[in-house]
């Protein structure tokens, strides 16, 4: 049964006239009635009464007209969501984003994404670094918001989103009576950091910043998560390093200072496996890329 045989069956049963339902489908009305044969011996059984006066359906035409309607509406929502997924407006994109994503590059990129690619169903997963890239090695994510990666052939990475790296500190902290302190200022102080692990890059750009300004941290707790780590200087563990958007997270128990003379910085990278090149991915990176976000 094709889908052409469909049509001029709906058209007929509408009109219930050959020469209006052939005007409407813009063809000669003996082509139609032979559509309209063929449909009949294909289902061994008449759908239209005809003679001179008007044209019928029968019982099986009646049996059939919902059942042909939804299943051409079905068709053809088929053949439209076939080519929005070929252009890029719809499909699922895998996304994958470090916590801190989500507090300022996730609500700048995914409105202006929505809005270029409006049926697409995203599905976002929050983790580390490192599962994020391993994620994207085994083809779970299309595309991650991740530290930046070691340089490698089989990743595309670009840096989409750059901070300064700001303290955390207890509240009541002597360094807290200033607006801002030097990285030197900590020489001697706990920290409270994440695991070398996670995001071996920054955590390599942290400690040599710290070197650079004379000494080495002194690790006394990690964690994973950086509201974690927020939440660890809180209850007075220590001190900590954190991208300045974490400043978002206004708990109780810590204070945020700038570091005088700008020493580290955090860079998220918009990182996908280089051989990817669907559709909505290139929306997606596309629209990422536009957004003023470095």
């Amino acid at each position: 049964m094709e889908l052409r045989h469909l049509r001029s069956f709906i058209a007929v049963a509408e009109e219930l006239h050959f020469g209006r339902a052939a005007r409407r489908l813009h063809m000669a009305q003996s082509p139609l009635s032979q559509q309209i044969q063929r449909l009949e011996r294909e289902l061994g059984v008449p759908l239209f009464r005809r003679n001179r006066r008007k044209v019928e359906l029968t019982d099986a035409g009646l049996a059939m007209l919902d059942h042909a309607r939804r299943a051409l509406d079905h068709a053809e929502r088929a053949a439209s969501t076939a080519r929005a997924a070929g252009t890029g407006r719809a499909g699922r994109l895998d996304v994958g984003f470090l916590a801190t994503a989500a507090l300022a590059l996730l609500p700048a990129v995914l409105p202006p994404f929505r809005k270029a690619a409006p049926d697409a169903t995203l599905r976002l997963t929050e983790a580390g670094s490192q599962d994020l890239l391993r994620a994207l090695h085994r083809g779970e994510l299309d595309v991650a918001f991740t530290r930046p990666p070691a340089p490698a052939a089989e990743l595309a990475s670009t840096v989409v989103w750059r901070e300064p790296v700001v303290a955390v500190l207890p509240a009541g902290h002597p360094l807290c009576a200033g607006p801002d302190v030097h990285l030197a200022d900590l020489h001697g102080e706990a920290f409270v950091t994440f695991p070398r692990w996670s995001a071996p890059e920054f955590y390599d750009h942290l400690v040599a910043a710290c070197h650079d300004a004379g000494f080495a941290p002194r690790v006394v707790q990690e964690a994973l998560a950086m509201p974690t780590v927020v939440g660890l200087v809180a209850a007075g563990l220590g001190v900590a390093l954190v991208p300045g958007g974490i400043r978002h997270l206004a708990l109780p128990g810590v204070a945020y200072r700038d570091l005088r003379g700008e020493p580290a910085h955090a860079e998220i990278a918009m990182v996908h496996l280089a051989g990817n090149d669907r559709p909505l991915l290139q929306v997606f990176t596309s629209t990422v890329r536009a957004i003023p976000t470095v």
